[in-house]
């Protein structure tokens, strides 16, 4: 009884610290993951350099069974693990939606 238990708690905090977010890829083309400190977030701007997009990412606002956002520094942190494990430079056009932030992944040509 003591080990259901214990794995039925452990899937309850797996759910509760989990994040979910999405990659959507516009190209067939496979990008090395970067480092996330690397990675820019552009709201309403966009980058001065040439640039290439390469996806759509979508990160969830709020945690699994939690109805308290993350904050933004934590959003923001997200994003960029995410387009960085993608091989993205940048994010651009960041909407916030209701319930989740999207954007646009690009890489800067060379």
């Amino acid at each position: 009884m003591k080990k259901i238990m214990f794995v039925i708690f452990g899937l309850i905090l797996c759910f509760c610290l989990a994040c979910s977010s999405s990659f959507m890829s516009k190209t067939d083309k496979v990008y090395s993951p970067k480092s996330p400190a690397d990675v820019e977030i552009f709201f309403s701007q966009v980058p001065k350099k040439d640039y290439q997009e390469i996806g759509m990412i979508r990160v969830d606002k709020y945690p699994p069974l939690s109805p308290i956002p993350y904050t933004n520094n934590k959003i923001r942190e997200l994003i960029k693990v995410n387009a960085a494990k993608n091989g993205g430079d940048a994010v651009i056009d960041v909407k916030d939606d209701m319930l989740q932030f999207s954007g646009t992944v690009i890489v800067y040509k060379e």
